[in-house]
């Protein structure tokens, strides 16, 4: 009991203290007790539902109308050490620690608000945290490589996040870019590359780790929703443009190239992970275009029967997966850029491919909220995993462990078990149209 009585006696005298300042000794004699209290702070943080979460990193565009798809998961471990404890004794803020498991964030449209949040989902926990209002904004989502910031686009103003307190910094002003635009991260994790809608002849590039805007970009971009990839080293920025042209930009400089002329309208770019080889494909074409980033020259098309929109690559770069209109997927090797036998999937258009990190099995969701798996080893597909209520705006990520594909949808988010390819218990969160998704690392 008198251990007790000090304790609540020490807890008083620390009150009346914090009206005057405290010597320097007189800290280190108090550092233990401070300790303590920053333990228990952590401690109290760690068990709210999302508390201390990390958010992560951006999606790619979707198909024509069909908004922005990804998503991010991020799980943050809270380690007590002895630095934490000289930072407390210290008046320091402890440093910044990537979080141990994966966090997902998706955006949201807040219905009847107008505004949109971005909700942080736990992934060992699939309980979502505390929203994040986004003030209006729906350019989807995008992460540093690193997982330590997110950044999510507002009216004129790109804003970072760090996903260790989950709290908005000071947003980056993008003057003259409308609040619904397009931001592509540089693999690099400094840049952010915007395009607003309703202004497709420039691109403005923001230096998020400075806090600053480039000189805008001025290229001609096509008539469809903004095309940018990058190639895995970040050095160079290839954009669908006018005139049935893809044109590079040396993001070095921010200066564009000399248009490489590829016969189709870009509708989406895949680059290789090696780097060297661009594959292009144009709305109303059935063809896909390889180009040469050693050189920016096109390649021979290669013809799939099919009206080719969405494309994606293998992890190991051996294949490329064509999405065509009418539900049909092609196969094509890279090796020799012949395509393989096409597959016919149950949905009549598909919004998005994924691949699990050993790049065995692909997750392809269909516009009608239909997720199909398939193996690329035997291009097989399996039975289709069905999310009720799920409409062609959907969203999806896979954890880095490949475990868990996580489908957002309307008013819920959808775990799937990987190994059974079953649908778990849905997350519910209280808004409607999901947006941009990513996963920490």
């Amino acid at each position: 009991m008198s251990n007790l009585n000090d304790e609540l006696r020490h807890l008083a005298e620390d009150g009346a203290r914090q009206a005057r300042p405290l010597a320097v000794d007189e800290v280190i004699q108090r550092g233990d007790r401070r300790r303590r209290r920053t333990i228990a702070w952590l401690l109290q943080q760690r068990a709210r539902p999302g508390g201390l979460a990390s958010p992560a990193t951006p999606g790619r565009r979707f198909p024509r109308w069909v908004p922005p798809l990804a998503a991010a998961v991020v799980v943050i471990a809270v380690v007590v050490g002895a630095a934490t404890i000289s930072s407390a004794i210290h008046g320091r803020e402890p440093a910044e620690q990537r979080p141990a498991a994966s966090t997902m964030y998706v955006e949201y449209l807040a219905l009847g608000r107008g505004r949109s949040v971005v909700i942080p989902v736990n992934t060992a926990t699939n309980t979502p945290g505390k929203p994040i209002q986004a003030n209006g904004a729906d350019g989807g989502l995008a992460i540093t490589p690193d997982g330590k910031r997110i950044y999510f686009t507002g009216n004129d103003e790109v804003v970072p996040v760090s996903t260790a307190s989950n709290r908005p910094g000071k947003p980056v002003q993008v003057p003259g870019v409308a609040s619904n635009f397009v931001m592509v991260m540089n693999p690099d994790g400094k840049t952010v590359y915007c395009v607003a809608f309703m202004d497709y002849d420039t691109i403005i590039p923001a230096r998020m780790a400075i806090g600053t805007v480039g000189k805008p970009i001025d290229v001609s971009l096509n008539d469809s929703p903004p095309v940018i990839t990058f190639t895995p080293d970040g050095k160079t920025a290839y954009v669908g443009t006018k005139g049935d042209t893809v044109t590079p930009i040396n993001t070095a400089t921010n200066t564009p190239g000399k248009p490489i002329h590829v016969g189709i309208n870009p509708a989406d770019i895949a680059i290789t992970p090696d780097g060297k080889t661009a594959y292009v494909t144009g709305f109303r074409g059935d063809k896909v275009v390889p180009v040469s980033t050693v050189t920016n020259t096109p390649g021979q098309p290669i013809r799939i029967g099919a009206d080719a929109e969405q494309i994606a690559i293998t992890p190991n770069g051996k294949t490329v997966y064509v999405l065509a209109y009418g539900g049909t997927i092609v196969p094509v090797s890279t090796a020799t850029n012949t395509p393989g036998q096409p597959i016919h999937i149950s949905v009549n258009a598909a919004a998005r491919i994924i691949f699990t990190p050993d790049g065995k099995t692909a997750y392809i969701a269909g516009l009608d909220g239909t997720i199909i798996p398939l193996s690329t080893v035997s291009n097989r597909l399996g039975k289709p995993i069905r999310i009720s209520g799920a409409g062609p705006a959907v969203s999806i990520v896979i954890t880095p462990d490949g475990k868990t594909v996580y489908v957002a949808a309307l008013n819920k988010i959808v775990p799937i078990s990987t190994a059974t390819n079953k649908p778990g218990k849905p997350i519910r969160v209280p808004y409607g149209m999901p947006g941009g998704a990513v996963i920490t690392p």
